[in-house]
């Protein structure tokens, strides 16, 4: 079958001083499926962001835009507004593509069988600020997820999704008030009216440094907590009812984040909110206790580590 033309919306500011912007580029024009647009919409950079897209202009696939700093969601809404083609893809600039990422995403979402699969994403290979394989990050979606994703964002980033350009015409677009999980609001959008898909074939390296956003909890959990709010402002009542177990398993999570950083007064406050919403396991209950003596805390941590 002929796979669909994709449009790649790549977001960047001062891209060119965070040092990842032209292998993203390159991540895309290398791709073999060749039936494509490049949209690089430069968020208001002030360094030599311009002069370097500006090398890969020749290409006729290439477009650039630049603007007032907006922020990543109005950065991103620009790009989908040019967008030419009927699927549409994102690469934060700091990610790369896999060669055969939109050539094998676009032949999966294109060939399914199911009339409402508005969306796919792939599985993700982490790595490092050096481009070091570090992990690889996967969870499976078949179809309606909508209920699930109150649980927790498992689309596993912007940069593997593909989505249909009708999607964007009913639900809208990112919402630019968001600073944060903007991402996460679209795909509970998105999943309340279109089946979503994963492939599970890591077709994207997304890039795990010190500067990356989603590393800044407390701004991350902030939007989040917004975001579950908002979306149960307008889900069914069956979804609404189950709302405790929804804030149970986001207080959990947080409270892991903190615990992982040591940061041990936030793990306790998310701890105790997380108590209100249900019942705590056994073993996060211990180790609130041990969190109150950090040292010792620390020594199982670390000796735990070691016999694995």
């Amino acid at each position: 079958m002929n796979t669909p033309p994709v449009s790649v919306i790549l977001t960047t500011y001062n891209g060119a001083t965070r040092g990842y912007l032209k292998a993203a580029i390159e991540s895309v024009l290398e791709q073999t499926h060749s039936d494509l647009e490049l949209i690089v919409v430069d968020d208001g950079s002030t360094d030599e962001t311009a002069k370097q897209v500006q090398e890969y202009q020749s290409d006729r696939r290439v477009r650039y835009i630049h603007q007032e700093n907006k922020g990543l969601a109005g950065a991103r809404n620009t790009g989908i507004k040019q967008a030419a083609y009927e699927y549409i893809c994102f690469l934060d600039d700091d990610d790369l593509f896999e060669p055969e990422k939109l050539d094998k995403q676009a032949r999966f979402l294109a060939s399914h069988g199911d009339p409402k699969a508005g969306m796919s994403y792939t599985a993700l290979t982490l790595i490092n600020e050096t481009g070091e394989t570090l992990d690889t990050l996967f969870y499976p979606a078949k179809g309606n997820i909508y209920e699930s994703l109150f649980y927790g964002n498992t689309v596993c980033g912007p940069s593997s999704t593909m989505i249909k350009k009708e999607v964007f015409n009913r639900v809208g677009l990112f919402k630019e008030h968001l600073y944060s999980c903007e991402d996460y609001e679209l795909w509970l959008r998105i999943s309340k009216h279109y089946h979503v898909y994963s492939y599970d074939e890591p077709l994207v390296r997304y890039r795990i440094h010190q500067n990356k956003m989603s590393t800044n909890y407390d701004k991350m959990h902030f939007y989040q907590a917004y975001t579950l709010f908002i979306a149960l402002q307008d889900a069914p009542k069956e979804i609404v009812d189950k709302k405790n177990n929804y804030y149970h398993r986001f207080h959990e999570c947080c409270a892991f984040q903190f615990l992982g950083i040591n940061n041990f007064h936030e793990f306790r406050r998310h701890y105790k909110f997380y108590k209100v919403y249900g019942t705590p396991r056994l073993s996060l209950r211990l180790k609130y206790y041990l969190s109150y003596f950090p040292v010792v805390f620390n020594t199982l941590r670390y000796l735990k580590q070691r016999i694995k």
